[in-house]
Formats: C-alpha cells, structure tokens, sequence
C-alpha cells in the first residue's frame, strides 16, 4: 500500500489518487442514488439505470418490455412490425 501526494494506491486492488478513481476491474457496491438532472455530476447506480429503463418501456407502452437492459417491441400499433422506424 502506497499513501503519498497522490493519493492512496493498493498493491494489485484500487487506487484513489489525484488522478481518480480505480477500482481494478471490481464493482463498486452500495452506491448511493446520486442526482440525475443536467448539471450533475453524481455518480448513479443500477437501480437508477433500471428504473429509467423501466419508466421509457411503460411511456411507449403496449406491448414494450424492459428485460436484460433491452426495451424491445414487437407488432407495434398492430403494424406486424418490432420498430418504430418500420411501424410508422
């Protein structure tokens, strides 16, 4: 372990240095719900992603679903087609 000017570095596991944040290729757990607006510059976490996900499915709603982090339709507006592009 290395705790300098820089900022604190673990042999072969995360750093928090001056230059960021990196976790070596490990998740980050019990991240708090930051601010989703236009000016923030808080992290998120999944539960945040998954409800945006969740919220633009039920907004076109019909027979749209949000599995797998995918919104996917098909026979959208009874067109027989699986796009907005093609349905419309």
């Amino acid at each position: 372990m290395i705790i300098d000017n820089n900022g604190l570095t673990i042999t072969g596991g995360p750093s928090v240095t001056t230059s960021g944040i990196n976790a070596n290729n490990s998740i980050i757990t019990q991240v708090k719900a930051g601010d989703v607006s236009a000016a923030s510059k808080d992290a998120i976490n999944g539960s945040q992603l998954y409800s945006l996900g969740n919220n633009v499915t039920n907004v076109f709603g019909g027979n749209a679903e949000y599995a797998n982090n995918t919104i996917s339709w098909s026979n959208i507006g009874g067109t027989g087609q699986n796009t907005i592009d093609k349905s419309i």
